[in-house]
């Protein structure tokens, strides 16, 4: 959440996928996202503000005239990302209309907030919930969303040590607590911050848009509950969305994105290219990928 976290501070962390990506021919653009190189927090979680900003970093390469960038692009995330593209097919059309998104890939995206509080509250990663609470705060506000409703003192105290690290120093720093030490309530529960997660869950999306989406996930996936996936995707269902859904058997959160790029690779360019969806094509990246699409 800290400046100094800043995706494009650690570009090498991204060469290998990036230069499978190249390869085609395509041009990637990324986003460092609000608050990472500009005033306070990054506002972790918080859809919309990081799908905005990924769809102005597609835009911005209009601007470069040696790009010769085209206006159709593909949007993918993992994890917060997931959400962000999630949030980028959400209001991809509206926000960027001089854009054409031809595609969406969400891995592991956030949804059912609910259980993945449950999920994540005595996990190694309930920092995250923490993270969380910080950013939609530097989002809202403390009218929206006052932090001493759902952070104990404690938790309050703890809060500059947000700008002090990434995520590994965060949860060094969070680890010898328990949740309950940080945080004082489910924010489920108080009224002001249901509101918030409601606006920012997948889940509350009500219309379908043409854009084919493709949700990737591990089938060990420790930090997002594969079953939170499995309701989303039938929640967009019921809506009419043009939907696929691969989950690579034992693996883990991170661990699913290398098995599954060339078969994410090989989605994006039917795109491109304009190829039916839903897509025929069968994931190879493992045996025995679960694939499902909606029903028909």
């Amino acid at each position: 959440m800290a400046d100094q976290c800043a995706p494009s501070l650690d570009p090498a962390s991204d060469v290998p996928l990036a230069n499978e990506l190249l390869d085609q021919g395509w041009e990637i653009t990324a986003s460092d996202y609000q608050g990472e190189g500009t005033p306070g927090l990054l506002p972790y979680l918080v859809g919309v503000s990081a799908a905005r900003n990924t769809i102005d970093i597609v835009r911005a390469a209009q601007h470069l005239p040696a790009a010769h960038a085209s206006a159709n692009y593909v949007v993918w995330g993992h994890s917060e990302g997931g959400q962000t593209a999630m949030f980028a097919l959400n209001i991809g059309a509206e926000y960027a209309p001089d854009l054409h998104l031809k595609g969406v890939v969400a891995g592991a995206p956030p949804s059912q907030f609910y259980a993945i509080y449950q999920f994540l509250r005595t996990s190694p990663y309930r920092y995250y919930l923490f993270m969380a609470a910080a950013g939609f705060n530097a989002a809202y506000g403390d009218k929206a969303a006052p932090l001493n409703e759902v952070l104990t003192p404690l938790g309050m105290k703890l809060l500059p040590d947000l700008e002090k690290g990434c995520s590994d120093y965060i949860a060094s720093v969070t680890s010898p607590y328990s949740l309950t030490q940080i945080t004082n309530a489910d924010p489920i529960d108080v009224p002001a911050w249901k509101i918030l997660i409601d606006e920012n869950d997948p889940e509350s999306f009500t219309t379908a848009t043409p854009v084919p989406l493709l949700m990737i996930q591990g089938g060990s996936d420790e930090q997002i509950p594969v079953i939170s996936t499995q309701i989303l995707a039938t929640h967009l269902c019921g809506l009419g969305q043009d939907l696929e859904r691969w989950i690579y058997p034992g693996q883990s959160h991170a661990g699913v994105i290398a098995p599954s790029a060339n078969d994410m690779i090989h989605w994006i360019a039917d795109r491109f290219a304009g190829g039916a969806n839903p897509d025929s094509y069968v994931p190879t990246g493992l045996p025995n990928v679960k694939t499902t699409t909606c029903p028909s």
